[in-house]
């Protein structure tokens, strides 16, 4: 079954069969996770988030509030943090 760990961890999948081929900025919100000196970075191969009631978004695909690229939320004693791409490009990788 696809996406079966995600649903165990309490995430709803995305509703696309495949991801978005390429690579697209990803802009931190300040908060939780990421300070104000925190940068925009690259994610690779991303899929739609799918934001259930109780995830805390923690970046957004090219700043835009209504596009999640990594989410957390509670889960056991801990927290799970998903990040709905393949790859996270550093800012200074050798290409």
């Amino acid at each position: 079954e696809d996406w079966i760990l995600l649903r165990r961890l309490g995430f709803q999948p995305p509703e696309a069969k495949e991801s978005n081929g390429g690579y697209i900025e990803t802009m931190p919100v300040v908060g939780d996770v990421f300070s104000p000196q925190a940068g925009v970075f690259r994610l690779r191969d991303f899929w739609p988030a799918n934001v259930a009631e109780g995830d805390h978004v923690i970046a957004n695909f090219s700043g835009d509030a209504a596009r999640p690229a990594i989410t957390w939320h509670n889960f056991g004693k801990g927290r799970v943090v998903l990040v709905w791409a393949s790859t996270i490009v550093p800012d200074n990788y050798p290409f």
